[in-house]
């Protein structure tokens, strides 16, 4: 059996022009409509001048801050309503916290120094040499039980193996890895 071919179902061109002339009689009206309205700017002068008025054509002129005494003397969201006294200005804000990581071990040799530490989120294994830099902190020394950071005069310092140093947050180790069976 042979399928027949369906052909699409053409418009005539008349119906094609007739929506044409729909859509430009509803373009014209739009447009009529939208500039026979007054824009914003000549609606508010034509009020402001408006005889009887009594308020000028220029631009609003905010009134003197003398007339608002009585609001900054009690200020509104402040339950008592009474002003607060002065606070001074706080101290210096401490530096970058240092980074949260654990210094997995520890490579000296006679030229170099490595310390591999996990860091990050996900944590990830690294190995950072003397004088790198880790979020901002400079390894500054690298010996067999601890690794010295340095940020300006702060310091801080992590021993191999333990989590972090006081003060920061807990940071849990990565698994162990198991072999393969076999």
């Amino acid at each position: 059996m042979i399928a027949a071919k369906v052909r699409p179902r053409l418009y005539p061109p008349w119906t094609l022009l007739g929506c044409a002339v729909v859509l430009a009689v509803m373009l014209g009206i739009e447009d009529v409509r939208f500039s026979a309205a007054p824009s914003v700017g000549e609606s508010a002068a034509a009020a402001a001048s408006a005889p009887g008025s009594g308020a000028p054509a220029s631009a609003f002129d905010a009134p003197p801050a003398s007339r608002y005494v009585e609001i900054a003397e009690r200020p509104l969201f402040i339950p008592d309503r009474r002003p607060q006294p002065d606070v001074a200005p706080a101290a210096a804000a401490p530096g970058p916290p240092a980074p949260a990581m654990l210094v997995q071990g520890v490579v000296l040799s006679s030229e170099h120094r490595y310390a591999v530490i996990q860091h990050g989120n996900p944590p990830k294994l690294e190995s950072m040499a003397e004088g790198a830099t880790i979020d901002g902190w400079q390894v500054e020394h690298i010996d067999a039980r601890t690794v010295t950071l340095r940020l300006g005069a702060a310091t801080a310092e992590y021993l191999v193996g333990k989590p972090n140093t006081p003060g920061t947050q807990p940071f849990r180790p990565l698994p162990p890895r198991r072999s393969p069976p076999g």
